[in-house]
C-alpha cells in the first residue's frame, strides 16, 4: 500500500512560486496576505487513492477532491482539549490528477492545532456521522456509524488519537509553521468471493482447480447476496473499532453485489493466481488471474475487527437467470482485519453452482498483509 502525505507549512513554503504541474486544472493564484488573527498555510495533499493506470472493472477509476474531508480542530485551553474549528475548504485547492495531489493556499486562524484528514468519508449514505459544531471535542469516540449494505473504501489517519501531534500556526512571527505530516491508509475490510470449480482428492482433502465450463452454468446470476451478521458498526475518525456508548456494538446488515457485469470477473487462465500465497493484486484483478470458468466476486466493505479474530457470519444466496435461488450457509465465521481482503473461496465439485446436490469447499483467506485460514465443506 502506497503511503500517503499530507502537508500543512507556513506562508513561507506557499505554493505560489511554484510551477504549474501538468494535469493542473487550474494554476494556483499568489494568495493575498493573512486577514488579521489569520494565518497563511500552503496546503498539499498526495493520495494514490487509486492507481488509476491499472484497476479492475468493479473499481471505478475516481479521484474527486469533493471525497476529501479535512478536520481542524484547535485548543483554547493551551492543549489540553481540541475543539472543532473548521473542515479546510476544498474550493481553495487544485487537483492534479496526473500526480493525484491536492494542493493551495487556505487562511486558518491563529493558534494551536490537531488536523484529521479522510479520503471517501465525506458524504454520508450507507453510514452516519455525528453532529460536530464548535462544541465538539476531538476523542477516541468520536466516529461514524455503518447503518446498512456496505460502506465506501475508506482513508484514515493510521495514528492512534493518542500519537497525532499538535502544530503551533502562525503564533510566533519569527518562526515558520511547522509541516504538518500524516499517513492515510485504508481503514476497511473488504469481503471478496471466489467461486471455483475443483476436484477434490478424498485422502488428502486437497482441491484441484479445473478448467472448462463455466461455475454459474449458463449465464452469471441475476443477483448475488451477501448477508452478513455481527458486523461491527462503528469506527471512529482514525479507522479504529469503537464500542458505541449505547446500543448494540454489532449489527447484521445484507448487502446485494451491485452491477455483476462489473462485478464479477470470469476467469480465462490456465491457473489460478487469485487467493495464492504473494497475491495482492485485490484492485486490479485480471481474468488470466482466474482459471478458465471460474469467477471472483468483488464484495462489501465492512468496519474491521480489532484483530484477526473470526466474529463475522457470512450466507450467499445466488439467484439464477431462470430465477432459482440457491443458499450457500454453514460457513466459518470471517475475520475482517483494516486494510486486508478476506477472500472466500468456494469450491464447486459438480457441474455449476446451481447443480443440485453439488458439494462446495470453503476456504477464507485474510490476504494483503497477512494469512488466516478456515477450512470447511457443504454439501
Amino acid at each position: 500500500m502506497k503511503k500517503t502525505y499530507l502537508w500543512l507549512a507556513a506562508a513561507a513554503v506557499a505554493l505560489a512560486g511554484c510551477s504549474k504541474q501538468e494535469g493542473d486544472t487550474t494554476a494556483p493564484a499568489p494568495g493575498p496576505d493573512a486577514a488579521p488573527g489569520m494565518t497563511r498555510a500552503s496546503f498539499q495533499m498526495e493520495v494514490p487513492v487509486v492507481q488509476q493506470e491499472a484497476i479492475t472493472k468493479a473499481v471505478i477509476p475516481q479521484y474527486d477532491k469533493n471525497n476529501f474531508r479535512i478536520l481542524a480542530f484547535k485548543t483554547t485551553d493551551g492543549g489540553t482539549s481540541y475543539l472543532y474549528a473548521q473542515d479546510i475548504p476544498m474550493d481553495s485547492l487544485n487537483l492534479n490528477t496526473s500526480t493525484n495531489s491536492l494542493s493551495g493556499e487556505v487562511q486558518i486562524p491563529i493558534g494551536t492545532y490537531k488536523f484529521i484528514p479522510t479520503y471517501g468519508m465525506k458524504a454520508p449514505g450507507n453510514y452516519s456521522w455525528p453532529t460536530i459544531d464548535a462544541t465538539t471535542a476531538l476523542s477516541e469516540t468520536l466516529g461514524i456509524t455503518h447503518t446498512g449494505s456496505t460502506l465506501p473504501a475508506i482513508f484514515t489517519e493510521s495514528r492512534a488519537y493518542a500519537d497525532l501531534p499538535s502544530y503551533d500556526m502562525g503564533l510566533k512571527t519569527s518562526v515558520p509553521n511547522k509541516p504538518v505530516t500524516a499517513t492515510l491508509k485504508r481503514a476497511v475490510s473488504r469481503v471478496d468471493i471466489l467461486f471455483i470449480r475443483a476436484t477434490k482428492d478424498p485422502a488428502t482433502n486437497a482441491y484441484t482447480p479445473i478448467k472448462g465450463k463455466n461455475v454459474f452454468g449458463d449465464a452469471l446470476p441475476t443477483k448475488i447476496q451477501m448477508q452478513f451478521t455481527g458486523v461491527n458498526n462503528t469506527m471512529n475518525l482514525v479507522g479504529k473499532r469503537i464500542a458505541p456508548a449505547s446500543g448494540a456494538a454489532t449489527f447484521n446488515t445484507d448487502y446485494e453485489v451491485a452491477d455483476l457485469n462489473k462485478a464479477v470477473t470470469m476467469g480465462s487462465g490456465d491457473a489460478l493466481a487469485v487467493g495464492e500465497n504473494g497475491y495482492v493484486s485485490y484492485d486490479n484483478i485480471q481474468q488470466t488471474d482466474i482459471i478458465d470458468g471460474s469467477a471472483h466476486v468483488h464484495g462489501a466493505y465492512l468496519i474491521p475487527n480489532d484483530d484477526n479474530t473470526a466474529t463475522t457470519g457470512l450466507t450467499l444466496v445466488l439467484t439464477s437467470a431462470n430465477g432459482e435461488a440457491r443458499t450457500i450457509d454453514n460457513l466459518p465465521l470471517l475475520p475482517l482485519e483494516k486494510n486486508k481482503v478476506t477472500l472466500v473461496k468456494i469450491h464447486v465439485l459438480g457441474d455449476n453452482v446451481f447443480t443440485t446436490g453439488a458439494e462446495l469447499g470453503v476456504t477464507v483467506d485474510t490476504v494483503w498483509d497477512g494469512t488466516n485460514k478456515i477450512e470447511g465443506e457443504i454439501k
